[in-house]
């Protein structure tokens, strides 16, 4: 346990000191398995005979340190290499690990509420959890920006300046020294991320607002296309039916919007999708 200890400290340093994320990663690899290996030299422990009661009471205290600092090790190895993944712009493979990370930690916050009780003189250790979310929300705010989402990036940077919040208030209350590093860091980015989030929502509401050419453009396409639509199809009896005479003129407005760049291909899709669905329910019930 004390030789996982030892490693998980030596990762820690690593990634804050150095930004070393494949060192720091090869280090928590080290603390794993040796922690491994002090759950299963804990598990072989048999009580001597006559052992008092308290024998129950650290064994189970002794099973509870073994099972937080294993979840922690992996937890903090996993955000490595999110984190890892993150800056190298493989946003799949940062969130899986990332996710990993938020679980595993969240289990080891859960264990430390139980070690709080056993007074071990020992400083505590701050939370990541909240920093593993903050660096999971800029996962999915660069996700968006690929996509073109502006309003759903202004909110995942939203929700990281909330986590990053959080992180620098939890290391602003512990006294270990690597937690000064941390709380500046996780101020610095806090601010950074209210600044993205106003400036992507600028950004979306400007996108939001057409032009006079789009919006002049987009009646003259909409009529030219339903006008010409309904002169080659004038023979058509199904031309005949209200339904099919709306469908087609919301068609017609959907292209036309595409087309002017009133709304995105994505979005156009959806609605001719959607469209297409409708009318094919109305179709099967008649």
């Amino acid at each position: 346990m004390k030789v996982a200890g030892m490693a998980g400290l030596a990762a820690f340093d690593t990634q804050v000191s150095d930004s070393d994320f494949i060192e720091a990663a090869n280090h928590y690899d080290r603390a794993e398995h040796h922690m491994h290996l002090a759950k299963e030299y804990d598990a072989k422990i048999v009580p001597p005979e006559g052992a008092p009661e308290a024998w129950a009471q650290l064994s189970e205290n002794q099973d509870v340190l073994l099972s937080r600092g294993l979840a922690d090790v992996q937890g903090m190895h996993a955000l490595v290499e999110g984190e890892y993944w993150l800056e190298c712009g493989a946003y799949p493979s940062a969130a899986t690990y990332l996710d990993r990370a938020i679980s595993l930690l969240e289990s080891a916050d859960e264990l430390s509420e139980k070690v709080r009780g056993m007074d071990l003189g020992e400083p505590e250790m701050p939370s990541f959890a909240s920093y593993a979310r903050a660096l999971r929300q800029r996962t999915a705010t660069e996700s968006h920006l690929i996509e073109g989402s502006l309003e759903e990036a202004a909110e995942s940077e939203r929700k990281r300046g909330e986590a990053l919040r959080e992180t620098a208030r939890q290391h602003a209350a512990s006294p270990l020294p690597s937690s000064a590093f941390f709380r500046r860091r996780a101020k610095r980015d806090e601010l950074f991320a209210r600044e993205r989030a106003q400036v992507f929502e600028a950004a979306a509401s400007r996108k939001k607002k057409p032009s006079l050419v789009g919006r002049v453009g987009f009646l003259l396409l909409a009529f030219a296309g339903i006008a010409g639509f309904l002169y080659l199809g004038r023979d058509l009896e199904v031309l005949q039916n209200p339904a099919v005479f709306v469908f087609v003129l919301l068609f017609a407005m959907v292209l036309a919007a595409i087309v002017t760049g009133l709304t995105s291909y994505k979005d156009g899709e959806r609605t001719l999708t959607a469209l297409a669905s409708a009318a094919k329910e109305k179709t099967a019930k008649k």
